[in-house]
């Protein structure tokens, strides 16, 4: 008892560590299908660098509140963890809110979030007619014409 005890102890720290002021933290919780070999994941930032990643067993870490993050989940035989071969899932939590959950996928599974418009493909700034400065590199617009017609569109 003594041994669960501390285990405890040592788990809860780890999953609900405090993180330094003007970061938040990120939890990855996954629950391995039939054959936890197949499973791997990473976290990224918006310029590709990795803060974590890991197999079949999740982590938690803290990262920049004002950073751009893109989880990804992978299985290497290309069947998902859920529901054929055992029941697996897959939780990530920023600063305690649920940003992406699954397990139904092929061989991966990506899920942008606290990005701001424009950042990545998932959250396009969409425009009409006119000129535009994208801010930074690798800035997304989405355009859909009120007419068919032919556009110039320059980068």
């Amino acid at each position: 008892m003594k041994k669960l005890l501390i285990l405890f102890c040592v788990l809860s720290s780890y999953v609900f560590a405090q993180c330094p002021a003007g970061q938040k933290q990120v939890v990855v919780t996954i629950v391995p299908d039939n054959y936890p070999a197949e499973i791997t994941w990473n976290l990224k930032d918006n310029a590709g660098v990795i803060l974590a990643s890991g197999t079949s067993v999740g982590a938690s870490v803290c990262v920049d509140s004002t950073t751009c993050l893109t989880f990804s989940i992978f299985d290497s035989f290309g069947d998902g963890i859920c529901c054929n071969y055992g029941t697996g899932s897959y939780t990530v939590t920023y600063g305690g809110t649920t940003v992406a959950t699954g397990g139904q996928y092929t061989t991966s599974q990506i899920t942008s979030f606290n990005c701001p418009p424009g950042s990545n493909c998932n959250q396009s700034i969409a425009i009409d007619t006119g000129n535009y400065v994208a801010p930074m590199h690798n800035y997304w617009y989405t355009f859909q014409p009120d007419v068919n017609g032919m556009y110039e569109i320059t980068t």
